[in-house]
């Protein structure tokens, strides 16, 4: 797909996404409708998220919200939608605008059926790591993957079979789609599958179930056209430790197939570079590590941020040139078996919150190719410090992504060409090994102001770190941020 389609989409599902609210938000959908403005300071140390020459940068944040809801009868919904422009003091190729849209929703169509709809839409090019970036798991993502739209639809159609026995049927369906698809993969994945549950004791519940995915993956610069398949199953225990304390723990084994297309020739474009906003940027060619098997410098290993070889400026990245796909080894298929499963900790008390989870999935939108998983631990505790209107809370997320079969990397030899930058020569392929893996790190400390009913503040400190390691190869990357936020909300108010 390219850049231009993809911004058309991107567009387009913008617009569907504030179209379904306004409609939502019309005095025939809802009855009440939530209104406020957010602002804020951002500055962080790691911009362009690099290991060495750090760049730091501020930025103001503006946001607009916009939260309509309706109760009436069987019907019970909520939607909200975020807007927001980010502009950069220095780095002002950066700027942009980001849509968030949630929906979420139930219908009893009688007495001992529910159909429930959740569904989330995000279209982000700067993450910030927020607290809802941690919940709604978007801390895996890097700010250097460039802009992408990611959206996740489950709907679920629940039946108390009798008092003690419930069935629960799901469809799944998540695509992530990035602007700058180099060394990302745009894949979707739908599931479907059903769950059975029985209530054996006043706090206990036990269950199981199985689900059927299937994946895509559009090729990339990096990246062949690619499918994968998971049958997983699953246990799952529910101990309900006090009124408010609540125990989840859950589990099984998962079969999983791939399976790679076999082109014989790609398309690339002659220079090897990047684009930075509307500046354009050939990569020189001694920032080109060298491959000893090779005898040559390769366009995987070209670093923007070699001291002494600077990135090269020009128009564009040449023509695009066909490759022959004939030198190295290829996949083509593969499977595995593995375990995915985890647990989650709920506790609300009068003053303070408790909320952890750690589990292991299939990593259905990583942009990371072929099958995968992302094992993430994350926490949040809150406190309400008493009467005074201050609020402070500790959160963060570990997460590690994995490949969990091998896959095949298509990588260009280099040569000097014009201005001595970077230009491909030959195409080669190698195989991933499955046991590569990214481990990311996010923790943020904050503390809140409730200065009036509409208006409130807060500034938090936020900390990152990126571990990747490809083929033996491992890298580090750091970044702090300080967000200081105010909120204004309007009253609530009904149609």
């Amino acid at each position: 797909m390219n850049d231009l389609s993809r911004h058309g989409e991107r567009s387009t599902l913008a617009c569907v996404s504030l179209g379904l609210l306004l409609i939502t938000a019309s005095p025939a959908f809802c009855d009440e409708i939530t209104l406020g403005i957010d602002s804020a300071y951002v500055h962080e140390s790691n911009f362009y998220r690099t290991a060495i020459d750090k760049v730091d940068a501020d930025s103001v944040e503006v946001s607009g919200i916009i939260t309509a809801e309706r109760e009436e009868g069987r019907l019970r919904y909520l939607a909200s939608y975020r807007g927001s422009y980010q502009a950069y003091r220095e780095q002002e190729e950066a700027n942009a605008s980001e849509h968030r849209l949630r929906l979420r929703g139930s219908y009893d169509i009688d007495s001992r059926t529910t159909f429930h709809l959740n569904n989330r839409f995000r279209d982000v090019e700067n993450p910030r790591y927020s607290r809802e970036d941690i919940l709604d798991g978007d801390t895996g993502l890097e700010a250097n993957s460039g802009r992408y739209q990611r959206n996740d639809l489950e709907l679920m159609l629940h039946r108390d079979l009798t008092r003690a026995w419930e069935l629960e049927s799901v469809v799944t369906h998540k695509f992530i789609n990035f602007e700058d698809n180099i060394n990302r993969s745009d894949s979707e994945s739908y599931e479907i599958g059903a769950r059975v549950y029985h209530r054996f004791a006043r706090r206990h519940r036990f269950g199981g179930g199985v689900s059927y995915m299937w994946q895509d993956f559009d090729g990339a610069e990096t990246r062949l056209d690619a499918e994968a398949r998971y049958l997983l199953t699953n246990l799952a225990w529910t101990f309900d430790i006090a009124d408010q304390v609540q125990l989840v723990v859950y589990g099984g084994p998962a079969w999983i197939s791939t399976d790679e297309d076999d082109p014989g020739d790609v398309s690339q474009q002659q220079f090897v570079g990047a684009a930075r906003g509307n500046d354009v940027f050939r990569a020189n060619v001694g920032s080109c590590g060298f491959d000893e098997e090779l005898g040559t410098g390769i366009a995987s290993r070209c670093d923007f941020g070699t001291p002494g070889a600077e990135p090269i400026p020009a128009d564009d990245l040449g023509e695009v040139i066909v490759f022959p796909l004939e030198v190295g080894p290829s996949v083509g298929e593969d499977d595995n078996v593995v375990l995915f499963g985890g647990a989650a900790l709920k506790a609300t008390f009068s003053d303070w919150t408790v909320d952890a989870e750690i589990r292991r999935q299939p990593n259905a939108t990583s942009g990371d190719a072929l099958a995968g998983s992302v094992t993430r631990f994350r926490w949040e505790v809150g406190y309400v410090l008493g009467q005074t209107n201050w609020d402070a809370y500790v959160a963060g997320s570990w997460e590690r992504r994995e490949a969990l079969t091998n896959s095949t990397r298509i990588d260009y030899t280099v040569i000097p060409g014009l201005e001595n930058a970077a230009q491909r020569d030959l195409a080669f392929t190698r195989v991933r090994d499955s046991d590569d893996r990214r481990t990311s790190f996010t923790a943020l400390v904050g503390v809140r102001k409730q200065f009036s009913r509409a208006f409130s503040g807060s500034v938090s400190f936020r900390y990152r770190q990126t571990e990747r390691r490809v083929s033996g190869q491992e890298t580090d990357i750091d970044t702090n941020f300080v967000v200081v936020k105010v909120s204004y909300g309007i009253d609530s108010f009904r149609l």
